[in-house]
């Protein structure tokens, strides 16, 4: 079965977009569903803090060789809480600053021929395979 490399990166990239927007629905719902056990008292940061030390543990059972501290912990809880609680000025102040990262990263980058792909024509294949079988 052949197929043009466009077509294999259309479909590549609409499975993403798929997959990102799944994610996106699920995070809303959670932050829903958490902002309302906020609102009624049901869950605090003592609360969710305890829960993802839980859950740490747990990855760190499976992967021994992750490492977590206390000061990991208290970010990825405090993250949490700023979106149960609807934290907007903080939440936008991530984002910049997550976007400045990144944006920092990409000049920092070393200048390469970027979106290309470099693909071996047919010819440069078949001279690597009469190689091989010379220096068998």
């Amino acid at each position: 079965m052949e197929i043009s490399i466009d077509k294999l990166l259309n479909i590549l990239v609409s499975q993403v977009e798929s997959i990102s927007a799944a994610v996106e629905d699920l995070r809303l719902k959670q932050n829903v569903v958490g902002t309302v056990l906020m609102d009624s008292g049901m869950v605090n940061e003592e609360k969710i803090k305890n829960a993802v030390k839980k859950q740490f543990h747990v990855m760190k059972s499976l992967n021994p060789e992750e490492k977590i501290n206390e000061e990991e912990i208290d970010l990825f809880t405090k993250e949490i809480v700023k979106w149960f609680q609807c934290d907007i000025l903080s939440i936008k102040e991530d984002l910049e600053r997550i976007q400045h990262m990144l944006k920092q990263m990409a000049k920092d980058s070393p200048k390469q021929d970027k979106g290309r792909i470099q693909i071996a024509t047919p010819g440069l294949l078949n001279d690597l395979d009469r190689l091989k079988k010379t220096k068998m």
